[in-house]
């Protein structure tokens, strides 16, 4: 391991532990998402109806293939549904996360966006991307840098897609979810703006805290519910304009960090922490610490923190879910928005457990297969790859599938390694 960890006091083989943790989580909680992988079909009450149709709901294990199905799986189905999966399955959350550590060995902590830029290049096959990555990619190819190639024709630049690349900028900064953002965001840059890129540096506090969450601060007294500013308030649905608080490079500027206890309404964190087992408070803290590191005004954090108030209202799983769809349902299913509010659910209401999160979080919908990824990143780090139940684990044989050049057929437990000795 380099010196400076930012976790000085975790032992090296527990350090090294929980990152293969989030890895594997992160690649079981996508393999688990995949069969269900298209919210224009598969609803939260579709998901219900056929997984009780199958006898497994709620999801204890991977996605059984029902044939015929009351709508069509995902074409991924034959290698991600129960009793198919044999190492984890190509997807784009893998392949970005797989990207991102070759990234930081070739370019190191300080890599450009014009580096991200190349890489993808060299080594990401264009038909392989989708959605916002895909346009920045064909901008690339026609001559652009970034940030233009985020902006330049790109409706989908307020997506999932930089948020689902933003894990491994937490993992090489346990403990220090400022700085992970600060990389997330100038990674993100290439092909997001707005709660695009805010979602990226969400993500990658989040999994960088959930090493070291311990108790959240006190909140403040008064109100401090944010109030949206009119350039972060566009209709939804729409792309939003270039992230406040960002350089133009996509670094993080001074106006991004805050007290995270400032987001969140006044006394909701010390009532709801009185009632929470001890992995739930650090699940609860981890979240608190990664909101931090995202303008309190945008729409991302009221969204956030609305959550966040729902659950320590006492809330059931079910009607915060039916909250966030009411509020946010005019979004695409894509986008960053609705799909961060739903891997907060299943944190939330997960509480620690490995199983209970990734099946909350698949189970809510939408962009099924990246927000589990998400979610089983965080809930790995949380237990470490030992504590993590085998029936997730053994089907994949330490073996994950990419489309990134070299690396298809890679072993999980040696990215792990190597992403450990970059912290």
């Amino acid at each position: 391991m380099a010196s400076g960890s930012a976790v000085p006091s975790t032992p090296d083989d527990e350090l090294l532990d929980r990152i293969y943790g989030g890895w594997l989580g992160r690649c079981v909680g996508c393999t688990l998402g995949k069969p269900l992988e298209n919210g224009f079909v598969w609803t939260r009450e579709h998901i219900r109806a056929y997984l009780e149709r199958a006898g497994a709901y709620p999801l204890t294990d991977y996605v059984p293939a029902v044939l015929p199905p009351p709508f069509p799986l995902n074409p991924t189905w034959p290698v991600s549904a129960r009793g198919r999966v044999d190492g984890a399955p190509r997807d784009d959350d893998i392949d970005y996360t797989v990207l991102g550590l070759h990234l930081l060995e070739s370019r190191g902590l300080n890599f450009t966006t014009d580096d991200v830029a190349t890489l993808w290049l060299e080594r990401l096959p264009f038909l392989q991307t989708y959605t916002a990555e895909r346009v920045a990619y064909r901008n690339l190819v026609d001559g652009l840098h970034p940030p233009k190639t985020a902006t330049f024709r790109n409706p989908y630049r307020e997506w999932i897609g930089a948020m689902i690349r933003a894990d491994i900028f937490g993992y090489v900064n346990p403990g220090n979810p400022q700085r992970a953002a600060a990389l997330a965001a100038r990674e993100a840059a290439v092909s997001h703006t707005g709660n695009g890129i805010y979602a990226a540096m969400w993500a990658a506090a989040l999994i960088a805290a959930a090493f070291t969450a311990g108790t959240p601060p006190a909140p403040p007294t008064g109100d401090p519910s944010p109030t949206p500013t009119a350039d972060d308030t566009a209709p939804r649905g729409t792309s939003g304009g270039p992230a406040r608080g960002l350089a133009a490079d996509g670094s993080v500027a001074a106006t991004t960090s805050g007290d995270p206890s400032a987001l969140l309404s006044a006394g909701s964190l010390a009532r709801g922490l009185a009632a929470e087992s001890s992995a739930a408070v650090t699940t609860s803290a981890a979240l608190v610490a990664a909101q931090s590191v995202i303008p309190p005004r945008s729409r991302l954090a009221v969204a956030l923190t609305e959550v966040y108030d729902d659950y320590h209202r006492g809330l059931s799983w079910e009607e915060a879910v039916d909250n966030i769809d009411a509020r946010h349902g005019a979004y695409n299913w894509v986008h960053a928005i609705p799909n961060a509010c739903r891997v907060a659910a299943g944190l939330f209401w997960g509480a620690g457990d490995f199983t209970r999160t990734i099946a909350l979080t698949v189970q809510s919908g939408a962009d099924t297969d990246s927000n589990g990824a998400t979610a089983g990143s965080v809930a790995g780090i949380l237990l470490g790859a030992k504590r993590i139940p085998a029936h997730w684990t053994d089907p994949l044989h330490d073996t994950l599938h990419s489309a990134v050049v070299g690396y298809d057929g890679a072993c999980i437990s040696d990215l792990a390694r190597r992403t450990w000795a970059l912290v």
